[in-house]
């Protein structure tokens, strides 16, 4: 039997340069440092409350 796991999410990241790309990489990594920031992703139900969610504190 092998150790399996399900994927819950998969994370694209489309920059348009290398600025902005380093820029995300380092505000994504913030908030998976937060406790709740995934098991709250994994609540979300639509696209308008996944895009609420991650733009709350722009």
């Amino acid at each position: 039997m092998t150790n399996q796991k399900m994927v819950r999410v998969i994370i694209g990241l489309a920059p348009i340069d290398y600025e902005k790309h380093l820029s995300f990489i380092s505000d994504l990594m913030k908030q998976l440092q937060q406790k709740d920031w995934l098991t709250d992703l994994y609540h979300l139900n639509n696209i308008k409350d996944l895009f609420e969610y991650l733009y709350k504190d722009n």
